[in-house]
């Protein structure tokens, strides 16, 4: 059921996109989980530049015996949520600069490395997605890990910004009461993942990873509602 969730979620923002942006997002999206798996199969051959690590026979089906169906899926759904979540919170105005697009693409990777803080310990010690075979401070998980996942995120959300032609994902108020744009989902699968595994670290008592989730939601949230509306505000959309 976690590789199912991971594939609907990753088809979910593929859609989205399509729906918002046309058919140019039909070779963005195949872009990303093609790269994606690629990076993820040269991880787990070559130990770079994740680190080295091999998945379970947890998440299936696995392409060519070695990489899960459903990562790249999660990479669809990581990069769309992450930009459309940064480009809320920070970038409320439209830009097309390069400056721009490097910001926005840096913000959407921390936010990543802020949703993968929280993903590794669940993944790694409960969901036993994939066994890691190096080590480091931080539950057992390499540093390097972190700081790929960064990377690759960055440059993703490089192609896909490339893509919708440095056009923003604009969120205005106007928009919450259109039912055919959902402008409003990619950030909200984006703070549903990070809460989810909050709540799933704190309950196996990992605390650590849970006080990281609970700090990255409660800056996150702060934000938003200082800087537009609060998020039952957007979710409700306009009084009519």
């Amino acid at each position: 059921m976690g590789g199912a969730l991971l594939i609907l979620q990753g088809m979910l923002l593929g859609f989205w996109l399509l729906a918002n942006h046309g058919p140019r997002m039909i070779p963005a999206s195949l872009l990303i989980l093609s790269l994606s798996w690629a990076a993820e199969q040269i991880g787990t051959t070559t130990g770079l530049p994740f680190g080295k690590y091999t998945y379970t026979a947890v998440l299936l089906p696995k392409v060519f015996d070695l990489v899960p169906l459903p990562i790249p899926f999660a990479w669809l759904l990581v990069v769309p949520a992450t930009l459309a979540t940064a480009e809320y919170l920070w970038f409320p105005q439209t830009s097309t600069s390069l400056v721009s697009c490097f910001q926005k693409a840096l913000s959407a990777a921390f936010l990543a490395l802020l949703l993968d803080t929280t993903i590794e310990p669940v993944a790694f010690h409960i969901s036993k997605y994939w066994i890691w075979h190096e080590t480091g401070f931080y539950y057992g998980v390499p540093l390097k890990n972190f700081l790929a996942w960064g990377g690759l995120s960055f440059l993703l959300t490089l192609l896909l910004l490339f893509f919708l032609e440095n056009r923003s994902i604009q969120l205005s108020t106007t928009n919450f009461s259109s039912s055919e744009d959902f402008p409003w989902l990619p950030i909200l699968l984006y703070f549903l993942n990070l809460g989810l595994f909050t709540l799933v670290n704190l309950a196996q008592r990992q605390f650590l990873a849970g006080a990281v989730g609970l700090i990255s939601l409660s800056f996150l949230l702060f934000w938003w509602r200082k800087v537009h509306l609060s998020p039952r505000k957007m979710l409700a959309g306009p009084k009519t």
